[in-house]
């Protein structure tokens, strides 16, 4: 699941929340400043928000179509290193 931080149309808590709910497998990507869906329109380098989320998605369906969890650790380890809120669960 991705949620922009800045995300007005659904706020970021209830996203967190909605995920928090859900059944395992799953991962959580907060892009930090990201708004809902008028990233590239207002964003002045909308890559720096549209990377970590393509980055999330490929690691998320690679470990879990693939069996590539230690991927997932690692982008997931390494996007949190950039300063994204991330979490993940089995």
């Amino acid at each position: 699941m991705v949620s922009g931080t800045e995300d007005e149309a659904v706020p970021h808590a209830v996203a967190r929340s909605f995920y928090d709910s859900l059944a395992a497998p799953k991962a959580f990507l907060g892009v930090v400043g990201a708004h809902h869906s008028d990233l590239i329109e207002n964003a002045p380098d909308p890559g720096a928000f549209i990377a970590p989320d393509e980055r999330a998605q490929i690691a998320f369906f690679d470990a879990f179509l693939g069996d590539t969890r230690a991927e997932l650790d690692q982008t997931l380890a390494d996007l949190a290193s950039e300063g994204q809120e991330v979490a993940s669960e089995d």
